[in-house]
């Protein structure tokens, strides 16, 4: 645990519960900081999800490719990391992306993307051994990134 009181050397005030899992960490060249708002931010350059299921027949009729790309460095976009909710805020293409890949369907009421069917249930989904793999730079073009790869259980709030 860090806690840093307001106005010590004109860092602002702040609490990071949590630690460091060492055989997790896999050694890269990126860096991050802080922006000059002190708002934590990094450059998302690429999101793909992939299966390690073999048969691909078990895959929707719409993945082209596995992996498959949920945003490309056409996309690529200085994102916000805000922890303090559950959510994802990404532009409305890759959020059509993803919901084209898993058959999610948007429900307006809700505002949130929804299992269409048992297509994809959340037990379907679990059966496709799904990795999101989200590359994370400094800067919009780095070649200095790290990938976070993330399994289907990490988005499955059920």
């Amino acid at each position: 645990m860090l806690l840093t009181q307001a106005g010590l050397n004109g860092v602002p005030a702040s609490l990071t519960l949590g630690g460091v899992d060492a055989s997790r960490f896999i050694p890269n060249n990126a860096t991050f900081s802080l922006s000059s708002g002190y708002v934590p931010a990094v450059t998302v350059s690429s999101i793909t999800v992939s299966s390690s299921v073999v048969e691909a027949s078990t895959f929707p009729s719409n993945w082209t490719s596995n992996p498959l790309t949920l945003l490309d460095d056409t996309e690529a976009g200085l994102f916000t990391i805000d922890s303090s909710t559950p959510f994802l805020w990404l532009p409305e293409s890759v959020c059509n992306q993803f919901a084209t890949a898993l058959n999610l369907t948007y429900n307006d009421t809700l505002e949130l993307y929804l299992y269409e069917d048992t297509i994809s249930s959340p037990e379907s989904l679990s059966t496709w051994n799904l990795t999101f793999t989200f590359s994370l730079g400094k800067a919009i073009g780095s070649t200095a990134h790290t990938d976070i790869l993330l399994p289907y259980s990490a988005f499955d709030c059920e």
